[in-house]
């Protein structure tokens, strides 16, 4: 059984929204710390936060500042950027740690597509503060779609993507930022996993990351597109907490 848990943290005057699954009993727990991706929200992930919770996780799953039009947390998507949740990530993370139910050694950051670019680069910042980090069909190869959208940062406007207005930041921001150049300064361990059906992030976004890192497991989903769901949503949720009991027994 787990407590669910509202808590608000702030990124300076930007207040963000957050759902703990907090299993029952005493003493603090190990944690895992959940981003959304891009035109997401907490709720996505909530499947996820209950197998975790259930198999002894306490789960966190945040909401970013102008993350999506639905999401709780302040902030619009106009001003969101994938440089800009690395900013509430980061805000969120020490306080985090403060909370009671919180073991700061076993700390565990979860991403998925845009999320995976923020959990990535965060891990990297944090470095020995992130116990592992799991990544799934991690977003990151912006600088190229930036390129690809735009002859120059000067170029840059704004866009709409799949329905959600995004302001000339969204692509400004991550510009002159190289993830696989700097995603490599984590060495803890690292769960990355990718469908080989994915038609929204190549794979060969995910071949490239697993040489960034010194200690990785690399996964791939078959037949699997853009999203774990159903049947294999959970059989993936099995092998991240297979893979989450092996980092608490070492």
């Amino acid at each position: 059984m787990f407590l669910q848990k509202e808590i608000w943290f702030r990124n300076g005057d930007k207040k963000i929204y957050s759902l703990s699954y907090i299993p029952e009993g005493e003493g603090p727990r190990p944690v895992i710390l959940i981003c959304h991706g891009f035109g997401g929200s907490h709720r996505d992930n909530l499947n996820c936060a209950e197998r975790y919770a259930a198999a002894g996780y306490a789960v966190c799953s945040f909401d970013f500042c102008g993350g999506s039009p639905t999401v709780l947390s302040d902030g619009a998507t106009t001003e969101m950027s994938p440089m800009t949740e690395l900013a509430d990530l980061m805000a969120l993370f020490p306080q985090l740690l403060a909370q009671g139910f919180v073991d700061p050694a076993a700390v565990y950051l979860w991403g998925e597509s845009l999320g995976g670019f923020v959990a990535a680069m965060g891990a990297a910042r944090l470095k020995g503060q992130v116990k592992g980090l799991i990544l799934l069909y991690p977003a990151l190869r912006y600088q190229a779609l930036c390129r690809a959208l735009f002859p120059s940062k000067e170029a840059v406007t704004a866009t709409v993507k799949w329905d959600v207005p995004l302001g000339p930041c969204y692509y400004r921001d991550v510009w002159d930022v190289d993830p696989f150049a700097e995603i490599g300064a984590y060495k803890g361990p690292v769960l990355l996993l990718h469908g080989t059906q994915d038609d929204i992030v190549p794979i060969s976004v995910s071949e490239r990351a697993r040489t960034c890192y010194d200690d990785v497991t690399y996964r791939t989903v078959e037949g699997a597109g853009h999203g774990f769901f159903n049947e294999v949503g959970e059989e993936v949720d099995r092998q991240i907490v297979a893979w989450l009991n092996a980092q608490e027994e070492t």
